[in-house]
Order: C-alpha cells, then structure tokens, then sequence
C-alpha cells in the first residue's frame, strides 16, 4: 500500500484525528541521506508529524517546517511539508550511533537529546509566517510535538510516531496519528480517547500488522463512531536534493551547447566562455572550489558535444578538437559513458561495518558466521578484520542486533553488470569489456561524476544546413514534459526546433511485436529452448557479453528504433532520422555499423529539454496544427513496450491470437543484475519454452538514465496513453504490409 493520510473526526464532533502510513517517504529518505537507523528513525518521525501538520493547512501554496534542535550527537532535524502533506527533510549527523536501550528499541531519545527546542513555522503566504516554539519534554518527538499543540495552539493533543526498522536497516513500517479534542470534550471523552491509546498499544507493531491508517486511527478510537472526511497520497518530495541540482546543472549543459549551435560564430572563444556562465560569482556553491565547478562544466560540455575528456595532465582548452565535431554527420567515439575524474568523491569501497550497536552478545553468532575468520573481538566487542573480508555478508545476516550494517559504493551498487572498480587514487573506473552502457551509474552518481556523450551540437548542426531529419519519438515520452503534455504541443515543439515531422517509435514496435512472435513459433522449442525478446540493447548486449553461448536465443528481429527509422527512410530516402527517448543504450546501438545507415541522431529527453530551453522556445505560445494534434499511428500494445512486461505481453497475446490452444510462458526482468539471475536460470534449464524479457533500467524504459519525470507517475500515463491508442492490435498497422520488406525478405509471410 503506498503512503497516504487521512482526516477523520467523530460522530459526536468532539474529536478530530489524523493518520498517515509514511513507510515508502521515509525509505526513500533513508536512500537519499544514508541514514543509520537511529537516525532514520528520528527523522521518519518528523517527516510523519511534519505531514500531518502541513495537510492541515489551508490555502495551496502553504508550507510548513519542523525544526528539531536537541543536545544529542543527531543536531538539527528538519522537515517541510506541502498544504498537500508532501514532505522533505534532513539530519544534520545521518551517520549518528548509539547503543540501543535496555529495552531493545532505538535510543531515538538519547540520539535527539533531552534539551532543546522544537520550531513549527508556519507559512501561509501572508505578511509574516507564524512561528512557535516549544522545549523538547524527552526527545521522542511524538511527546514533543503534543506539547507544542498544547503549549502554543492551545489544542489538547495525543501524538504517536513510530519507523520500524528492518534487519537491512530499510524502513519496515512508519506512520502515526494526531488525535486532538475539540471544543466541548469532557472528562469522559478525554477517558475513552486514552483507554483507546492504551489498548491500541505500539504505533510500528500496529502498522506492521496492518500499514492501512484507517485501520489503525480506528483502533485507537475504537469507543467511537470514526467518520473519514478525505484521504490523499503523500509523498516524499525534494525541490533542491543533490539529484534535482545535478538534473539542473546537466539541462544547463544542454541548453548552453544548443544554443551556441544555434547562433553559430565563433565555437572555440565561445565554448570556453560557457564555464563561466553556467556557474558565475566567485564562491564555489556545489563544491569546495569554484575553480573545481567550472572545470567540471567544462567536461560536461565536451561530453555533451561528442567530445573526449581531456587528459588532466597535459595543457588543453575546452574547445579543443571541436572543429572535428562541428560537422551534422559524427557518430559517438568510445567509450560513451565517462567518469569525470576530479569529479568523483572516491567514495569507499563496498564494505561491511560494525557499529556501535553491537552489544558483545555471548551467542557471538557474527564470529561463527564468517567462513574466512575475519571477524576478531575486541574488549567483548566484534570487528571486522577488512583485509580478510570477502564481503559475503553472512556476519550481517547473523547479528541479532543489526550491528553490522553494509556500506555500498552508490555507483557500484547501480552497475548490473559489475563493471565499475576503482583506479589507484580510489576513484570509479568502468570496465569497459563489462559496460553495456545502460546509463545507471549516470544518473545513481551523487556527485555528477558520471556523463555519456551527446549530438546535441551535430543535429543542430543538420537543422542549420537545412537537413530534414524526423524525429522518432519513443512512447516513454509521455509524463517527461509538463508544459508539453499533450502530443499536439510536442509535435509544435519538436517542429519549431528544427525537425521536420514527428513519428511514434511505437509503430515500429507494433512489426517488432509480430516479427518476434513469429520467431518465436518457428523456433521454440524446436531450435530453441527459449527466446528472449530484443527491444532493450543493454538487456541484449548483456546477455551477449555475459552469456555468449546464449546469444543464439536473443531473437534477431530488429529493435523498434530500427524498424522506425527504416520505414521512414524508405518512404524519404534523403531525410535523416533522430531517435528521441530515455535509453542512454540506444546511443550505442545507433552507432554500430549495422544501424548507422538508418538511424543518423540519438537523443535522451534530458537532452531534447535542454534544446528547447536553448532555442527559447516560449511554449504558451505555440501553435498546434488540429489536423496534426495527435499520433494515431501506433497500437495500444506498441505503445505499452515503454515499461516492463509490455514486450513479452503484446508478443505472448499476439501468438495466443494465432494460436489461441497455445500456451505462452513469460519470465521478465528489470535491471540487469536480476536479468543477469534471469538468463543464469534459463541457462540451467529453469526456463525451456519461455519467452523471457529483459529490460535495463528499473520500470522498464520509463525508468531509463535519460527520463525526466517520476517512473511511477509515467507509468499511469503510459496507461492512459495506450488507452488513447487508435487499435490494440498490432496487425491492424497500416504499416504492417511493408514488414518485408524492412526485413529484406521478399519471402516473409505470417
């Protein structure tokens, strides 16, 4: 069940409550900041409280903060909620250890301190923000925030907070409850409201039971008749995480090379002004240099012209070999994804730690776990011995007290594929035997570290000459582009650009759909023992870098891309061909020999954004062509290709149409350690007469390294879209008659 609050009052309008299940929110804030549990406990505690208290706002637009300042080694917790009950927030000490107490629970109250204040700052967008301030009573927060309801609201209030912690240190279960007597409460309501708190017992046991916050707010006011006025979705949500400004920086990168492509003049002067214009001032606000920033930028805009990293050891200019791209025709020079060196904060290496949790138990169930003894004990406390560690994580899994905790290097941790290690300074390297360049470790990198190549700079380069090039759209577009919402406003953009029309890659998806499927018959299980499905080029390449002896069972039909662009360049031969989607991958596969003729340009979303920033395009402005509005070209299954699943579905459907007695057997995957596990199965025989589907990126496309928007929130409009579809079926294609001829076999037949 995803997060969601709600407000109730009771039948007799003397007592008004709110409940909220925060579990996904403050996992998802333990990611982001790399809480231990203490500290994540304390700070899923606010974000809950914090919630609450904003969705009570009126007025949209409000905001409201919860500060924590305590005595303890935690610092400052803050927290900012929505009027919607969005929430976001931080720890100053995320790293912040403490025994647990005699009891066995989290010291929440020891990490937090008992001395300090609470701040509630409430913005409501008049002159000034009211503001009120309590002292803390323990710490625990839930107490804490009762006693700033009585203290400056004047509202009597019982609060209970509580995060669950699960044996990997994620979030098992957080939420809580506001329950606050209104006017005209007498002693005996205040009776049943604490007899209802008692009986309820523990917040996380409740909530591990049952995470539904109606169920729970309806046991703690089990003696009354509970009426729920509104229940609504919350969410954590950041405007200014490390993602959001490294997003930021990478569409100003962007947008500067577009626009420098656009206005022409002098490339070399004008490129090693950029730096300078993208991160202007004196002070460093990112980094700890200034200096350090823009060289950074400056990689970035090399990278994004299709350019080298510059060797840091030699006297060299940005603009350096730029005259060898300034040319519509370049494809991408290896290696495409790239670390920027200086960027990388060398995190370390992947390890296993112990805590001070660690309670020098008798049981010493850590020390008799490790197969290589690397688990020494110290004063009746355990260390981990790193230099004979193998990382199997077996002591972790035996400690009772969740003591040993696993510290992942983020880049490395993306990377199905194994393929980032480190150089002699401790900084990442990518293995490039190993890469398949699916772009993760790109966009998991907290430092920004992590860039691929572009053509930003070569396309635009083609509208300036006067080329006609298409752009072939990917169906994931929709949900990536809020002013562009409709297809109409996109075909305007894109137009407006420089293309000169705008085609849905899903048509290409619809032959995709029925060529695969007739490999499929002709080859499982006569030939095959099963057959993975071709659309996502890191899930083929892996499979083929990996796994060689299965490079037979990748099915040969060609990726929707392809079918696309040769389609279109038959029916124009003299035009160019941009695939615009969210797959760093496809910039790979668009430059091997094979494909090169048909696919001229690849772009992410990420980085047609930063082209429409950099043409200045004004979007209220444009204009939609009626007659053109909407891409009706593609079925409602080819367009479902976007997220994982829709492949091997619109195939397995469409051979179950030709054979309806037929059973079709799927086995997916998403993210390529578990297609790695996939493909390991398939290989020992677990799979034979399966259809198996892979996809790179987590969700499938919609979760690609080049995507803007939320995969989640993408998924329910891909689904909306597909609904829109003009047919379901991908036979109904009025490109079907031509798939013959795309496959360059006059024989072919269904």
């Amino acid at each position: 069940m995803s997060d969601h609050i709600l407000r109730a009052i009771t039948s007799d309008g003397l007592v008004q409550a709110a409940a909220i299940s925060s579990r996904d929110l403050t996992e998802r804030a333990r990611q982001i900041h790399k809480t231990l549990p203490v500290a994540t406990a304390a700070l899923g505690r606010t974000l809950a409280g914090a919630s609450m208290m904003g969705n009570a706002l009126k007025g949209h637009g409000a905001s409201l903060t919860l500060q924590i300042k305590g005595s303890g080694p935690l610092g400052t917790i803050l927290a900012v909620s929505d009027s919607d009950g969005n929430v976001r927030g931080y720890v100053t000490n995320p790293q912040t250890e403490l025994p647990l107490r005699p009891d066995g629970k989290l010291d929440v109250g020891g990490a937090v301190g008992q001395e300090g204040s609470l701040t509630v700052i409430k913005d409501l967008h008049m002159k000034e923000p009211y503001v009120g301030t309590v002292n803390l009573l323990g710490g625990e927060i839930a107490e804490d925030i009762a006693a700033y309801f009585v203290e400056s609201e004047q509202i009597p209030t019982a609060c209970a907070l509580g995060v669950l912690i699960d044996r990997d240190q994620s979030v098992k279960a957080a939420g809580g409850y506001l329950i606050q007597l209104m006017p005209g409460a007498g002693e005996d309501t205040i009776a049943k409201v604490e007899g209802g708190i008692m009986a309820a017992g523990n917040v996380s046991a409740i909530l591990e039971k049952d995470p539904d916050p109606e169920a729970m707010l309806r046991a703690v006011l089990s003696d009354f008749e509970v009426k729920v006025l509104e229940q609504e979705p919350v969410e954590y949500r950041c405007g200014c995480s490390r993602d959001r400004i490294e997003r930021a920086l990478r569409k100003q990168v962007f947008a500067a090379v577009a626009k420098l492509a656009y206005e022409g003049g002098d490339y070399c002067s004008r490129m090693e002004k950029l730096p300078y214009e993208i991160i202007p001032g004196e002070v460093g606000t990112y980094r700890e240099s200034i200096f350090l920033e823009r060289a950074i930028v400056g990689e970035r805009i090399r990278l994004a012209m299709g350019l080298p990293l510059r060797d840091v050891t030699e006297e060299n200019m940005i603009s350096d070999g730029v005259e060898a791209s300034a040319i519509s025709e370049k494809y991408y020079d290896p290696p495409l994804i790239n670390i920027i060196k200086y960027a990388c904060h060398a995190c370390p290496d992947t390890h296993y730690e112990v805590t001070q949790a660690c309670q020098g138990c008798l049981a010493k169930h850590c020390y008799q776990s490790c197969p290589k003894g690397a688990i020494e004990l110290e004063h009746g406390r355990a260390r981990i011995d790193q230099t004979k560690c193998i990382k199997c994580g077996r002591c972790k899994e035996a400690c009772s007290y969740q003591a040993i905790i696993k510290f992942l290097r983020p880049c490395q941790e993306a990377c199905g594929m194994n393929a980032i290690g480190k150089d002699q300074y401790g900084r990442a390297d990518i293995d490039y035997d190993k890469c398949v360049n699916c772009g993760q470790c790109l966009v998991n990198c907290p430092f920004g570290a992590i860039a691929d190549k572009g053509q930003i700079y070569q396309l635009i380069q083609g509208f300036n000459r006067g080329d006609r090039i298409y752009a072939l759209v990917a169906p994931a577009f929709v949900n990536q582009f809020p002013g562009l919402a409709s297809t109409g406003k996109l075909k305007a953009a894109l137009k407006a650009v420089g293309f000169c029309d705008v085609v849905e890659v899903a048509i290409g998806a619809d032959l995709c759909t029925v060529d695969e499927a007739h490999d499929f018959l002709e080859e499982v299980p006569g030939k095959l023992d099963f057959m993975a499905t071709s659309c996502c080029p890191a899930w083929s390449m892996m499979a083929k870098t990996a796994f060689p002896g299965l490079a037979k069972n990748i099915s040969m039909t060609m990726t929707p891309m392809v079918f696309t662009a040769r389609m279109m360049k038959q029916k124009d031969p003299t035009a160019r061909m941009c695939f615009i989607g969210p797959c760093a991958a496809k910039k790979l596969e668009a430059s091997r020999r094979t494909v090169r003729s048909d696919v001229d340009f690849v772009l992410t979303f990420e980085e047609l954004a930063g082209i429409i920033e950099g043409k200045d395009l004004d979007i209220d402005l444009l204009e939609v062509d009626e007659n053109e509005a909407a891409l009706c070209s593609a079925s409602a299954a080819g367009r479902g290709f976007a997220q994982s699943g829709g492949v091997a579905n619109a195939v397995a459907n469409k051979i179950k149409e030709w054979h309806p007695d037929m059973e079709v057997k799927i086995a997916s995957a998403q993210g390529l350690a578990d297609c790695k596990k996939l493909l390991m199965l398939a290989k020992a025989g677990k799979y034979n007469g399966y259809l198996l589907e892979g996809m790179g990126c987590p969700g499938g496309c919609i979760g690609g390294a080049g995507t803007i928007a939320d995969p989640a929130r993408t998924a329910i409009q891909l689904n909306k879209y597909m609904k829109e579809a003009p047919f379901t079926d991908p036979e109904q294609s009025p490109y079907m008659s031509e798939i013959h001829v795309l496959k360059d076999d006059p024989n072919f037949e269904l």
